[in-house]
């Protein structure tokens, strides 16, 4: 069910660029998705951690994330298809989600390591 709902949430927020409909296999444990799009996933899930692959045949584009949950608190973070990367926290108090993160794109990782002699 993790496996399937990460899927359908990297669906749902664009992570494929187009809204799109996946026929899937696999278990909760571990999925397999294909699209109209020709974007393909797999996603690998535990109690508490969840792997997440994407690609695009047509692109050659690929994508990566990585889900632990702790308690009230979920650590994610990944790389973009971009070569980007981010990583976000999301913390549940009561009836509250406090979300925060960082997005790095390409370009701002390349100023970054110029700036440190990288």
């Amino acid at each position: 069910m993790r496996a399937a709902l990460a899927i359908s949430l990297a669906l749902g927020f664009g992570l494929t660029g187009s809204p799109a409909s996946a026929t899937c296999v696999g278990s909760d444990a571990f999925s397999t998705c294909f699209d109209s799009s020709g974007n393909s996933y797999s996603a690998s899930a535990s109690a508490i951690q969840t792997f997440m692959n994407g690609s695009n045949a047509v692109t050659g584009s690929n994508w990566s994330e990585h889900a632990m949950t702790m308690g009230n608190t979920t650590y994610l973070n990944g790389q973009a298809s971009d070569g980007g990367s981010w990583n976000e926290t999301e913390q549940h108090i009561g009836n509250m989600e406090v979300y925060s993160g960082v997005r790095t794109t390409r370009e701002t990782a390349s100023i970054a390591r110029a700036d440190h002699g990288a």
